[in-house]
């Protein structure tokens, strides 16, 4: 519990993380400096995915002329793409 603590702390995580946190540290072995590298990891994977998505729905807004004023119009579309 008390390395489960530390990691809380440090990644300042509130405590309804901590099974989440535990079973991490089951898989770095206890090993504190392992499950804190562990989630680190996983927080760029987790930010790199956000970015990627955000460019492939600016990409495609930008593709169909489209800006956040036209969500309602993605659902009931009467546009004529190509023709």
């Amino acid at each position: 519990m008390e390395n489960c603590n530390k990691l809380l702390d440090k990644f300042h995580y509130t405590w309804e993380m901590m099974p989440l946190v535990l079973v991490i540290l089951n898989y770095a072995g206890s090993d504190v400096d392992e499950a804190a590298r562990k989630i680190e990891e996983a927080i760029v994977q987790f930010a790199h995915c956000l970015f990627s998505g955000k460019l492939m729905i600016d990409e495609y807004a930008k593709k169909h002329n489209l800006n956040m004023f036209d969500g309602l119009e993605l659902r009931n579309s009467t546009r004529q793409y190509g023709h």
